[in-house]
């Protein structure tokens, strides 16, 4: 279907219907355009507005609270499609490379773009993978009736994105990106709290769990002081479902090279500690240390650096080489030498499955 979408000239979206039993040409009720006047040297837009949904939230965004656009298997619909015209409850938006026009005359630019790569952009270099983070942490939010699409519904964008970066895809982690890619953390709400789907795959990959989820901003906006990687990833071996390289997979294995200690949540600390599913707290635990921020060498008890960014991992093998993510440990206040000491025995050659 991603070359349906992507070919098409034109992508029609019901957006305002629930399923295919409803239409979408109902009649809707007015909407106000808006009128310009010039009142000395300076032009302005009047318009009565009814607010519906969230207050101050534009056309734009109205649009997205659509039925159509809550679920997940459209999210690559949308955008493989370079033209889209969509039926919502109070008016018509036009969607294209050039961006999103709302029948009143709202705009905004086209989120999670990747028209410039898709089309044969020459620089396809990073913003690229910022955008593809995004991209997930939207789609992460939708519903799915089947928990385990969770990468099949969105195997065409993947299939398109690594056939125009040359990238490899590892169960929605890019094989350039692999310690970002596994830098998420579970978006908690009360809504959400508890994860009933415990989905097939490895548990280092988002596509594990069926709730919303978040990459480490830092990690990945590389925003002021930069975060140095101390892990390595060594090797991957990845068995999918089926042909599809970029749907299902049955099981996943990184092998990485990095500091791994072990460390007792229960006793409280400093640090933030985010855990994949609610039934994993609370016990003797390890940590794969993956980023630190700021200066100074781990390695020294009077380590400088003011924050890092951990896997939270639970062994699966009595000799402790191979484990099981479980959550992820962010920054907190204080000292990395003094939270968490970091000693050169403890880099080691582990499996996460």
């Amino acid at each position: 279907m991603a070359e349906v979408y992507s070919n098409a000239f034109l992508t029609i979206a019901a957006a305002h219907s629930k399923d295919d039993s409803e239409g979408f040409l109902d009649s809707r009720p007015h909407i106000h355009m808006p009128i310009e006047f010039q009142v000395g040297k300076n032009n302005l837009y009047v318009s009565k507005v009814k607010v519906e949904g969230a207050p101050f939230q534009t056309d734009i965004q109205l649009m997205d609270n659509e039925p159509l656009h809550k679920r997940a298997w459209t999210l690559q619909e949308r955008y493989l499609s370079p033209r889209a015209l969509h039926y919502t409850k109070y008016q018509m938006f036009w969607e294209c490379n050039g961006g999103v026009t709302a029948e009143r005359g709202d705009y905004s630019p086209r989120t999670c773009c990747f028209d410039s790569i898709l089309y044969g952009d020459p620089d396809i270099e990073p913003p690229w993978f910022a955008t593809w983070i995004e991209l997930v942490e939207r789609y992460s939010c939708r519903k799915l009736t089947v928990a385990s699409d969770r990468l099949p519904a969105l195997s065409g964008m993947a299939s398109r994105l690594a056939g125009a970066t040359g990238d490899r895809y590892c169960a929605g982690v890019w094989q350039s990106r692999i310690l970002h890619g596994i830098s998420w953390q579970k978006k908690w709400s009360p809504t959400n709290y508890k994860s009933e789907d415990i989905l097939p795959g490895p548990s280092w990959s988002w596509a594990s769990i069926s709730d919303p989820i978040l990459f480490h901003p830092r990690v990945i906006e590389e925003r002021g002081e930069p975060y140095v990687a101390h892990a390595i990833v060594l090797n991957y071996d990845i068995e999918h479902e089926g042909e599809n390289l970029y749907g299902a997979v049955r099981s996943g294995r990184l092998t990485i090279r990095g500091p791994v200690l072990k460390f007792d949540t229960s006793k409280g600390s400093l640090h933030l500690f985010y855990w994949d599913r609610d039934d994993e707290e609370r016990y003797p635990c390890f940590v794969l240390l993956l980023w630190t921020q700021g200066t100074g060498n781990p390695l020294d008890s009077d380590c400088q650096a003011r924050g890092f960014v951990g896997l939270i991992l639970k062994p699966t093998s009595s000799d402790h080489r191979e484990f099981q993510r479980v959550g992820l440990m962010a920054p907190g206040i204080g000292k990395l030498g003094k939270d968490i000491p970091y000693k050169a025995e403890d880099v080691r050659d582990i499996i996460l499955v």
